[in-house]
């Protein structure tokens, strides 16, 4: 990833320590801060006012303390969990968010729901008004920037992803065959061996075939079922209810610079090829898994941005005055 890009041109950094998150000085960066101070520090820089610090802090932990482990990437200029921390936060019913046309207000971070045999988070869930509405968006900012050749899934996918083989041959990505693939722990050095394929497009083409990754396994999730042993918010909603259930991915979109541009209608157009409507991913899913009839999910068929579905959309909000300036809204 060009981080100087994103530093310059995507980002209006603001006038406060800014140091390297690792150890290349030219890599990833974040705001200087100890551990402990995060919170109180993105609060000074983007302008939270002490009304909104009580639902601040809530959303706040809720992010960090959910399976992602955002609590280490959270003050990193590049995060897409912080810029969706910033923009939802604070909805409640007396600052609604719209999103296409339906009035959300209540946002909840890192929601879990069930992916075969372990839980994976979606990181915000908006509900509607009437609460007949759940959104389910999967957050992007500068990730489809790092596209690759092919994207390696654990074998435990292998069989949900034969059974999409038509619709991913339609886009042009095939479905490699289970390998085995050696390993090595960063923390000691220790060796071990994985049962994995990879996903791929037919020439090779760089892609972010790790955001269609994450879109198919939330789907698992939502269908399959809510993680009640660990987050309850989900399930709370569905009980008694049965609510549409909508799933999304929302995008930052950098095409007004111009060597972004690309990568960003790459990943869009890939999106809408596999998450067409006359493709039904959710029908298949569901009938790979077996799922009841209990409830229906949804999903769009093409990417939301923060431009024009959150921007423009609630004329400007509900980003604050900080957050529009440092992110060139």
């Amino acid at each position: 990833m060009n981080y100087n890009v994103i530093y310059s041109q995507i980002l209006n950094l603001p006038k406060v320590r800014i140091i390297p998150s690792g150890k290349n000085p030219n890599g990833s960066k974040r705001y200087a801060c100890k551990p402990w101070t995060k919170k109180n520090v993105l609060k000074d820089i983007f302008g939270v006012s002490s009304d909104q610090s009580e639902a601040f802090d809530r959303a706040f932990t809720e992010v960090v303390k959910g399976k992602g482990h955002e609590q280490h990437r959270i003050t990193t200029l590049h995060s897409s969990s912080l810029l969706g921390l910033l923009t939802f936060f604070n909805v409640s019913e007396t600052n609604p968010v719209f999103i296409s046309g339906k009035k959300y207000c209540k946002a909840f971070f890192e929601v879990e729901s069930r992916v075969f045999d372990s839980n994976a988070s979606i990181d915000v869930m908006l509900v509607s008004e009437d609460e007949k509405t759940l959104l389910f968006l999967e957050l992007k900012f500068t990730e489809f920037l790092s596209p690759s050749s092919h994207h390696w899934l654990s074998d435990k996918y292998f069989a949900l992803y034969g059974s999409l083989r038509d619709v991913l041959t339609k886009s042009e990505i095939t479905v490699g065959e289970v390998k085995q693939r050696n390993h090595k722990r960063r923390k000691n050095g220790t060796k071990y061996t994985t049962s994995e394929f990879k996903i791929s497009h037919v020439t090779n083409r760089k892609l972010y075939l790790g955001g269609i990754k994450q879109m198919i396994s939330h789907l698992v999730g939502l269908i399959q079922s809510p993680a009640s042993d660990n987050h309850a918010i989900f399930e709370e909603y569905l009980n008694g209810k049965k609510p549409r259930i909508i799933l999304a991915t929302l995008l930052y979109d950098p095409s007004d610079i111009r060597e972004l541009k690309m990568l960003f209608e790459d990943y869009k157009a890939l999106y809408c090829s596999i998450f067409s409507k006359e493709n039904d991913i959710p029908g298949k899913i569901k009938t790979f898994i077996g799922a009841g009839d209990s409830y229906n999910v949804e999903i769009l068929s093409a990417p939301l941005t923060y431009q024009k579905d959150v921007r423009d959309e609630n004329g400007q909000l509900p980003f604050l005055s900080n957050v529009k300036s440092i992110y060139r809204f």
